[in-house]
């Protein structure tokens, strides 16, 4: 599902770059979007009112 996303915004739509947020602590999605090839661009430390931290990746 994700490999045939980045198809469509590669290839047909001719993005040249792919953003996401990911919560921290679901390390099961973070590793899905390393496998898809993101790489972790940075931390946003306290995004919400909670401390909880997203992590920015790009592709």
């Amino acid at each position: 599902m994700i490999g045939a996303t980045l198809n469509i915004a590669f290839d047909q739509l001719k993005l040249h770059r792919v953003s996401l947020g990911v919560f921290d602590f679901n390390e099961s999605a973070t590793a899905c979007y390393e496998k898809a090839g993101f790489v972790k661009d940075g931390l946003l430390r306290d995004a919400r009112k909670r401390e909880i931290n997203i992590g920015v990746y790009g592709k």
